[in-house]
């Protein structure tokens, strides 16, 4: 007798809290009550407790949310489940009820600030109610936002975006997550922490193995992270998707040619005579074949305009504006940057250039300066006619 009287009422409790979560009275007629169901109390087990703290006894056959609504009563981690439960034998408009009280009760987690410690906690613990658990997912992915835990956000939307059936939804979710992506590499980025960026991205792959674009955006990580091997593992696959087939097959030209550099002892390259001085042939942005003259006293490479036109870039807003010291005095000139300069196996990436006319009667396209060659060491043979090129 004394169990059964404990089910009644334990189970009672949760109900007429669950009416006043955001601690607002609603305006409901006076003969306005809930039938509580009885469960098997089995579901009501005290290892399922946030805490060891006793529930309050209320009022047997209290109007629906008119007693006030005491914290003790989240304290079971499966509430949302058990609130599930109450509902099968209750009334439509009282269960609409209960759905709203809780909505109501999980966004005002949010409005604290700062956030409390145990919000993620009671958000979870309000799953397991279909009605309500897609708003309190998003609740979850808006906690996790806040708090710069972009892996969870991550991982939370997916888990929303597989639920909904409408195309523009499903799109401003995608694109959610992709900010959210770029989000979190930027800050592992800053805060120099390869480890757990990997882990970070393994987590989402895993949670969406289809998901392209993710894959590719982590490859380009690790090259830019230096680990080449991983970026080839990933590339394997992306090689043969008709979208990202291009942009794979690119990067893994620049990975080899990375390899390479670091394989080898030295590259050498050979140079032509002109004069005093020495050029040397490359490539600009994979595509415009040029002539540079070596100048181990220009900080800076320079263009001229006609290979800035050739490339299409020369509409594009300058980075700056710098000043040269040339034979004719002193002028100033553009500074842009080019996607890539290659020459035989090395290629170096965004690299800032001056733009400047020169030598009209010597045939060079510009001058290769220190801001290239000092990101090797470097050796001028002149004797062999060859510029040797090392990883430093």
């Amino acid at each position: 007798m004394i169990k059964s009287t404990f089910k009644f009422v334990f189970i009672l409790s949760i109900g007429i809290a669950l009416g006043w979560f955001t601690h607002d009275k609603y305006s409901h007629t006076s003969d306005s009550f809930v039938t509580i169901p009885n469960i098997n109390n089995n579901n009501l087990d005290s290892s399922e407790m946030l805490d060891d703290k006793k529930f309050v006894t209320p009022k047997v056959d209290a109007p629906f949310a008119s007693t006030f609504f005491n914290e003790k009563m989240l304290a079971n981690k499966q509430l949302g489940a058990l609130i599930s439960m109450i509902k099968d034998d209750m009334l439509l408009s009282d269960r609409e009820k209960l759905d709203q009280d809780l909505m109501h009760y999980a966004s005002s987690l949010l409005t604290k600030t700062p956030l409390l410690e145990e919000t993620e906690v009671r958000l979870k613990a309000l799953l397991g109610n279909i009605e309500t658990d897609t708003h309190v997912k998003q609740l979850l992915a808006k906690y996790y936002e806040k708090v710069k835990n972009y892996e969870n956000a991550i991982l939370q939307w997916m888990q929303i975006r597989e639920t909904t059936s409408y195309s523009d939804e499903y799109e401003n979710i995608q694109q959610k997550i992709n900010t959210l992506l770029q989000a979190g590499i930027e800050r592992f980025k800053v805060l120099k922490t390869y480890e757990k960026a990997v882990d970070f991205f393994n987590a989402i792959i895993e949670s969406d193995p289809g998901n392209y674009e993710i894959q590719m955006q982590f490859a380009n990580y690790q090259y830019e992270m230096g680990k080449y091997d991983e970026v080839l593992s990933l590339l394997e696959p992306l090689s043969f998707h008709t979208e990202f087939q291009d942009q794979a097959n690119d990067l893994k030209n620049k990975t080899v040619k990375q390899i390479a550099i670091i394989t080898q002892h030295e590259i050498t390259i050979p140079l032509i005579k002109q004069g005093k001085q020495f050029i040397v042939k490359a490539l600009i942005n994979n595509r415009e074949p040029v002539r540079l003259m070596i100048d181990t006293g220009a900080s800076l490479t320079i263009l001229t305009p006609d290979v800035i036109q050739n490339l299409g870039i020369d509409n594009e807003e300058p980075e700056s504006y710098v000043s040269f010291s040339t034979a004719n005095g002193v002028v100033k000139g553009p500074i842009r940057v080019i996607d890539k300069i290659g020459m035989q196996s090395i290629e170096v990436s965004d690299l800032s250039i001056g733009v400047l006319p020169l030598f009209a009667n010597r045939r060079v396209d510009g001058l290769l300066g220190m801001n290239f060659l000092s990101q090797f060491s470097f050796f001028l043979d002149q004797k062999n006619q060859v510029l040797v090129l090392s990883p430093r």
